[in-house]
């Protein structure tokens, strides 16, 4: 980028700043001003409005005081009357005939207990049995199958199976 694009880059930012910057400037200080009346006219409505109090104190509102909370209000039962009565009369005693309880109802017999699944197996299947690799060092008599015609020539090596030549 050559100098002479920023000279001019820096150029076009005053002169917007000349032209529309005090426009845009005057637009913000007008409506933090519609803002602030609004909170003045919340807080005259509810002083102890939290949000309204919270803006206005970073606005630079006056903020009013706080309403007196009211006293909490007591409630007493009322006095009970002190009356004295009489004790009411003993209950008379009425013999009671008590019958033996009936029997309980017979027990219906319970369903018979299904038989339990049979214990899974954990042998692992034939086909699906990892066979024995053993490994050994290559040495010079190895004849490499795969380029001479030996066993397995021409086969791809998915199609190979080593264990069974053996």
């Amino acid at each position: 980028m050559s100098l002479m694009a920023r000279i001019r880059r820096a150029e076009a930012r005053l002169e917007w700043l000349d032209t529309w910057g005090e426009a845009r400037c005057c637009d913000l200080y007008l409506r933090w001003l519609d803002k602030k009346e609004q909170v003045e006219a919340c807080l005259a409505r509810d002083p102890g409005h939290q949000r309204a109090r919270w803006i206005g104190e970073m606005m630079g509102v006056d903020l009013p005081p706080l309403p007196t909370p009211a006293p909490p209000v007591v409630r007493r039962p009322p006095p009970t009357p002190d009356v004295r009565r009489a004790p009411p009369p003993a209950p008379k005693l009425v013999p009671v005939v008590v019958a033996p309880p009936a029997p309980p109802p017979p027990k219906p017999n319970p369903p018979p207990t299904p038989k339990p699944p049979p214990e899974p197996s954990y042998d692992i299947p034939e086909h699906m049995q990892v066979r024995p690799v053993h490994w050994r060092e290559r040495t010079a008599s190895d004849v490499d199958d795969w380029d001479d015609g030996g066993p397995g020539y021409g086969q791809c090596l998915t199609e190979y199976d080593p264990i069974e030549d053996a």
